[in-house]
């Protein structure tokens, strides 16, 4: 069954702001793996929150924001394959689950469940107009991806 994606409930004065891609059920009890489940454990620790960035923020700022769907498109066009390549510095090695193996291993693991739903995001090209976004906030800055691999290996250990 196909899950829909919740409502907000936030006040008309400030509706909600969803960036896309949007997420369903991003804060359900029992999600281990959200981009909103550090919020959480820093609400419980008392501490701040990693939350998503600076272009998040600015939307937070802009009052015209409210009420609409924004998307935030990547640096360019690319692909996992491309960016595996980056991170392996050359041909690397990986296994390519399908959808069959995707429910399969989900009887096992929730995420990998779900993601059987979300599986035309790795093998259909996904392009995303953020014109109007930037018609809003002005300029977006965008780290290359070679600079998104470079830091996420370092940051790997």
């Amino acid at each position: 069954m196909r899950r829909q994606p919740l409502e907000c409930g936030c006040s008309a004065q400030r509706p909600a702001i969803s960036p896309t891609p949007r997420q369903s059920e991003p804060h359900a009890p029992g999600v281990e793996r959200s981009l909103l489940t550090d919020l959480f454990i820093a609400a419980k620790q008392k501490r701040k929150a990693k939350m998503l960035g600076p272009v998040v923020v600015r939307l937070l700022d802009a009052p015209r924001a409210f009420g609409l769907a924004w998307n935030l498109g990547g640096a360019g066009a690319s692909t996992q394959l491309e960016l595996a390549r980056m991170a392996f510095g050359g041909a690397p090695g990986y296994l390519a689950l399908g959808k069959t193996m995707l429910r399969l291993l989900g009887l096992f693991d929730p995420v990998l469940r779900e993601l059987v739903e979300m599986n035309y995001l790795v093998t259909d090209p996904l392009i995303v107009d953020d014109s109007a976004l930037q018609q809003l906030l002005g300029s977006v800055a965008k780290t290359p991806y070679s600079e998104d691999v470079r830091q996420s290996l370092a940051a790997a250990g």
